[in-house]
């Protein structure tokens, strides 16, 4: 479910009467709000982990492919650790999050067994001798 929320300077209180009523009719429970995403913290959980599903469905993809190279890039804080923590588990073998995001259908039979290596980098490493 997809809530947009448009706000203009004279329809402002409507907007906001209308949300509130929302929420109300949902019964949404916010109480844990804080817990779901710090962009300090990645999400290891796959329960928690939302959205992102072109991202792991190309990773997914690119775990099997025989012979791919897997790399995940871009600026500070949006999520680069948390994608790469759940493409961990899922070449570890955790269906989880496929499940979640009804890409099970491209998980091999058998599942995955990868052992995983997985190294962060920031601006600070200039060289990896692995």
């Amino acid at each position: 479910m997809t809530l947009r929320i448009y706000v203009r300077n004279n329809e402002k209180d409507y907007f906001a009467l209308q949300l509130i009523e929302i929420i109300i009719k949902m019964k949404l429970d916010i109480s844990n709000i804080n817990e779901a995403f710090s962009p300090t913290h990645e999400i290891n959980d796959p329960e928690k982990f939302v959205g992102r599903y072109e991202e792991i469905e190309s990773l997914i993809l690119g775990l099997s492919t025989e012979s791919s190279f897997l790399s995940i890039f871009g600026l500070r804080g949006i999520g680069k650790s948390s994608i790469a923590k759940q493409i961990k588990l899922i070449a570890e073998g955790d269906e989880t999050l496929p499940k979640l995001l009804s890409l099970n259908h491209l998980l091999p039979k058998k599942g995955f067994n990868f052992m995983v290596h997985l190294v962060c980098c920031d601006e600070f490493i200039l060289m990896l001798n692995l």
